[in-house]
C-alpha cells in the first residue's frame, strides 16, 4: 500500500516501490492521483482518498469568542475591517506575501481596512524586511506556532492558502470547517476543495492583482462572507469528514488485501 501526496514518484526508489511493494495506491486528491497515473503505481489500483477534518471540534465561532480571539491578535478593530488568516505556515512557497503586497496595493481608504494574521515560524527576517517596504507591518500578525487553530481562525473572516504548489492541504479545509470562506491558489489539488464564487475564491498562483481585485470586491460587499461561508462549512461536511475518509481508507486496504492474496508474491 502507497499512500502520497506530490514528492517526486519517479525516482529509482519509488519505481521498486510500485512494481514490487504496492497493491493499491491512496491518493489524497485527483490532481495526485494524476500523476500517480503517470508512474508506476499505475499498474495497481489508484483511489482517491480526501482529507478526514474534524468538523464537530473545528466549527464557528460566536460573535463573542470571535471578538475575543481578534481583541488577543490585534487590539481593538472598527467594524469594517477584514481579517484574513493562514494557519499554514510562513514558508515562502505559502505565497502570504504574495496576499500581503496584494493589500498594499489597495486604495488608501480600502487598505486601512484589512489586517492578516499567518500563523507558524516566525518569518525570516527577509520576509519581515519584505512586510516592512510595502508599509504593512501594522497590518500583519505572526502569533508563532499554535496549539489550537481554532483561536487563529475564529478571529478572521476569511481564510487563505496561496501556495504555489500543494496537494490537498489540510489547512484549507480546517478553514472551511471552522464557517469561513477560503481565498486559495489553483496550485496542485486546492481548486478540487473551493468552489470558485460559492466557498471562497479560486486565484492564479502569485497573481498579485487578481488577488487585489478580488479583496476589493470583498471589502465592497462583505455581505457576500455569510452565505460563503456555510457554503464552505457544508463542502467540509460533505466531501471531508472524518467517518468518510476512515470508510474510503478501509475499503482501499480491503481491496489491497484482496490483491495480495491473489497476485504471486514477486520475489
Amino acid at each position: 500500500m502507497s499512500k502520497l501526496s506530490t514528492n517526486h514518484v519517479c525516482i529509482v526508489g519509488h519505481r521498486l516501490l510500485a512494481r514490487f511493494g504496492t497493491h493499491a495506491s491512496i491518493a489524497v486528491c485527483e490532481y495526485v492521483a494524476r500523476i500517480l497515473d503517470q508512474s508506476g503505481y499505475s499498474r495497481r489500483p489508484i483511489c482517491v482518498v480526501r482529507n478526514g477534518i474534524d468538523h464537530k471540534h473545528l466549527q464557528p465561532v460566536d460573535p463573542a469568542a470571535k471578538q475575543e480571539y481578534s481583541d488577543r491578535l490585534f487590539g481593538q478593530l472598527d467594524h469594517d475591517v477584514l481579517v484574513l488568516g493562514s494557519i499554514g505556515g510562513t514558508d515562502y512557497n505559502k505565497g502570504w506575501l504574495d496576499l500581503v503586497q496584494a493589500i498594499s496595493l489597495l486604495e488608501a481608504d480600502l487598505r486601512r481596512r484589512v489586517r492578516v494574521v499567518v500563523a507558524g515560524d516566525p518569518p525570516t527576517s527577509c520576509m519581515q524586511a519584505r512586510v516592512d517596504a510595502l508599509g504593512m507591518r501594522e497590518q500583519v500578525v505572526f502569533p508563532g506556532l499554535v496549539k489550537d487553530v481554532r483561536k487563529v481562525l475564529g478571529a478572521c473572516d476569511v481564510g487563505f492558502v496561496l501556495s504555489y504548489r500543494e496537494a490537498a492541504s489540510y489547512a484549507s479545509c480546517e478553514t472551511m470547517a471552522m464557517g469561513l470562506p477560503a481565498l486559495v491558489s489553483d496550485a496542485g489539488g486546492l481548486p478540487e476543495n473551493v468552489r470558485d464564487g460559492l466557498d471562497g475564491w479560486v486565484v492564479p498562483a502569485g497573481d498579485v492583482d487578481f488577488m487585489t481585485d478580488v479583496l476589493r470586491r470583498v471589502l465592497v460587499n462583505p455581505h457576500c462572507l455569510e452565505a460563503m461561508g456555510k457554503s464552505a462549512r457544508g463542502r467540509v461536511e460533505h466531501m471531508f469528514s472524518t467517518p468518510g475518509f476512515i470508510e474510503d481508507t478501509k475499503k482501499v486496504y480491503t481491496q489491497a488485501n484482496r490483491l495480495a492474496r491473489d497476485i504471486a508474491a514477486p520475489i
